[in-house]
């Protein structure tokens, strides 16, 4: 059982820790590269009619050729932006769905340009390649990489306290303070401390639950759910993502909100007869309920962005409500900062 994530998006930095600290990287099968929406009764790998499609097809020329007409504009939304350059239709089921799916969050709140604006700029240097594309994992699962980079900074002389609070330090040096929005601010500036304590969390639950049955015609990656049309955000079929993890059937369902145990277990039952078709207990089942699970990529975060990731009095923020979610992402960010901080004069 993954509690969290159970692969990352690989990058060059992905790549790099894993060499670093010795870990063989595996790749998602190929099963997994089928990824499917629900709609009108079924799993689809395309959820849209013919002229939502054209649509989508109008879109990716415009993309191609006339990108800056079709960039998102300061605080709109991603429902907004969606229906005015995809239309209604592509915008709810394929758009809204899939970024629910990704950032438990609402599109008529969530800020287009925080979530796709990225892909909108000009990149200065190229990213470079990596061995694998997609989503990779450590071959024993994600705690083979908390495990082998605590070890590698044990190892290289760095302290590490488990189960207590962290002690205030001198800013003779830069701080990097990398924990939740309430914590950090407890060890900033009163400014950023104000919008950090302001800034709205996504409650998550996930669910990994084992079944002797499963559903044939959706084998792949998962199935995602457009807003309002299930308990759930979405399922991940981890047999067909990662291989020999089970040897049973192994499904993660995830819902934003919390739950108890027993109300998930009924509302799975539940979606997997009315969606597969299927009727069956769990042979087992591990609930992992997130309070304050993901940052909401709302436009109000959009606008705080750029004063949390200034520094005050030599402190640094580090945080995927930066405006970079996943892991990989922040490898990213975790790799520009000594850049950052020799051209700032702060570290040499």
């Amino acid at each position: 059982v993954e509690t969290a994530a159970n692969g990352l998006l690989n990058s060059p930095a992905v790549e790099a820790l894993f060499q670093d600290l010795k870990i063989p990287l595996l790749a998602a099968s190929t099963e997994s590269k089928k990824r499917y929406i629900y709609r009108g009764g079924k799993a689809r790998r395309w959820p849209l009619g013919f002229m939502a499609s054209l649509r989508v097809a109008w879109f990716g020329l415009n993309y191609l050729f006339a990108r800056r007409f079709i960039a998102p504009r300061p605080s709109e939304t991603i429902e907004k932006w969606g229906c005015r350059v995809m239309g209604d239709e592509a915008c709810r089921y394929l758009l809204s769905t899939g970024l629910q799916g990704i950032y438990a969050g609402e599109s008529a709140r969530m800020s287009a340009s925080l979530i796709v604006g990225r892909f909108f700029k000009r990149k200065s240097t190229r990213a470079g390649r990596t061995s694998v594309r997609g989503t990779v994992a450590p071959e024993l699962g994600m705690q083979q990489l908390i495990d082998s980079l605590e070890a590698k900074l044990r190892a290289s002389g760095v302290a590490i306290h488990f189960n207590s609070a962290a002690a205030r330090v001198a800013h003779d040096h830069p701080v990097v303070v990398a924990t939740p929005p309430l914590i950090a601010a407890d060890y900033v500036d009163p400014n950023r401390a104000v919008l950090l304590r302001r800034m709205e969390m996504r409650a998550v639950a996930t669910t990994t639950a084992f079944f002797s049955k499963t559903d044939r015609r959706s084998e792949g990656f998962g199935v995602l759910f457009p807003p309002g049309e299930a308990r759930f955000l979405g399922v991940l079929k981890n047999n067909f993502i990662f291989p020999n993890r089970s040897s049973v059937f192994s499904e993660t369902w995830i819902r934003s909100g919390t739950a108890p145990e027993g109300q998930i277990a009924i509302d799975i039952m539940s979606e997997r007869r009315r969606v597969f078709a299927i009727e069956e207990r769990p042979l087992e089942s591990h609930v992992t309920n997130w309070p304050q699970a993901i940052p909401h990529y709302t436009v109000e975060l959009e606008q705080t962005v750029a004063v949390l990731d200034t520094p005050v009095d030599n402190v640094f923020l580090m945080g995927n409500y930066l405006g970079d979610l996943g892991l990989a992402k922040i490898l990213e960010r975790a790799e520009r900062w000594p850049e950052r901080l020799e051209r700032e004069g702060r570290w040499k």
